[in-house]
């Protein structure tokens, strides 16, 4: 699914500011129709695009934000040319802070505006001009937009679970895009109950996990692709994760897979192996001894096989055992080969599992 949405951060000010940190310069100064905004003071940013070793440099920061709500506006995309020759050094885009960062060599620099998240239109977008005039002075200068106002809005909610214990996941990030032009609509974070709401512009869009808490693996990703086509519907994308490692495993056996007309151990098949009341799976493969062994928690578990061997037919059925710690265990499947020809059956002739050593084995 798809999806779009609305950044939801407050800058500290009502109106973008152009500032310098380091040497004192001359405040930005508008090309063609543009006006500069309030002065300000800035930290010195990140460099995103280092020019080369024993050049000296300073930083230029661009800041996007909304009209109204003065949130950070992430997307917007602004190109940094040279003032003498047009040559463009960098066209960096605000992140979800609002903010993009350029590292350039002294001199003179054009800011313009290139392009911005669907739904929004420039209120102050320059273009502006900068000089950098010492090394490592900072000058920053800022983009205000302002929304647009559809004639109708959808409802697009953002899960986040784990399926390991079917809890809800905090603080799942997710990016919207639109599916039309691919324009950006920001990101979605999930709250304590693992969701996030937002009201978009009736259309298509598309959603993207961007980060994870720790100690969860990703089991339904996406990217989604949603539809918002009715005011009054609710559109639901669902990230599912599962715990990397929830409890130590206490419970070990073995997976053993048998020919079964004669009872020959067969190596290459492979399995997915997970609890019985949970949607998480992790994948095994049998070694050339028909064998796989297994750590497991304790409880209820499915095997159930994704790849026969070269020359045989997967069993579509899945085998359902028990893990204990009391003991050590075993999993008996059994396949067909693709052309058995006469059937001939002879147990006597079939390896009994006791047989088969278990463990580690001395190769």
């Amino acid at each position: 699914m798809r999806i779009r949405t609305r950044i939801l951060t407050i800058l500290a000010a009502s109106a973008l500011a152009v500032a310098t940190t380091g040497p004192a310069v001359a405040d930005p100064v508008p090309v063609g129709d543009g006006s500069s905004t309030t002065a300000a003071t800035t930290t010195a940013p990140t460099t995103t695009t280092p020019p080369d070793a024993g050049i000296e440099t300073g930083t230029v920061t661009i800041r996007a934000a909304t009209l109204s709500e003065d949130d950070p506006l992430p997307g917007v995309t602004s190109s940094v040319a040279r003032c003498e020759t047009g040559q463009v050094v960098d066209s960096p885009v605000t992140g979800v802070d609002g903010t993009a960062n350029v590292e350039a060599p002294l001199g003179c620099y054009n800011i313009a505006l290139v392009d911005h998240p669907w739904g929004f239109e420039p209120v102050s977008a320059g273009p502006w001009q900068v000089e950098i005039t010492a090394p490592g002075q900072v000058v920053a200068v800022g983009f205000v937009l302002q929304r647009t106002s559809p004639d109708e809005e959808g409802t697009l909610t953002v899960h986040a679970r784990n399926v390991t214990d079917d809890t809800p996941v905090p603080g799942v990030t997710a990016a919207l895009n639109s599916c039309v032009d691919d324009g950006p609509y920001g990101y979605m974070t999930t709250e304590l109950d693992g969701s996030a709401t937002t009201r978009l512009p009736l259309q298509c869009y598309v959603v993207s996990l961007v980060s994870t808490p720790p100690d969860l693996e990703t089991v339904a990703g996406g990217p989604f692709t949603v539809e918002l086509t009715d005011p009054d519907a609710v559109v639901t994308a669902e990230f599912r994760f599962a715990a990397t490692n929830p409890h130590p495993p206490t419970a070990y056996g073995r997976l053993v897979k048998m020919d079964r007309l004669d009872g020959r151990l067969l190596g290459g098949a492979i399995f997915d192996i997970g609890p019985c009341n949970a949607e998480w799976t992790h994948r095994v493969v049998t070694e050339a001894d028909g064998q796989v062994g297994l750590a497991l928690v304790p409880g209820c578990y499915v095997a159930k096989e994704v790849h026969a061997p070269d020359g045989y037919v997967v069993d579509p059925r899945p085998t359902t055992f028990t893990a204990t710690d009391d003991a050590y265990f075993t999993v008996q499947v059994f396949d067909l080969p693709v052309d058995p020809g006469p059937i001939f059956r002879n147990p006597d002739a079939r390896v009994p599992v006791r047989s088969i050593p278990a463990g580690p084995v001395e190769r």
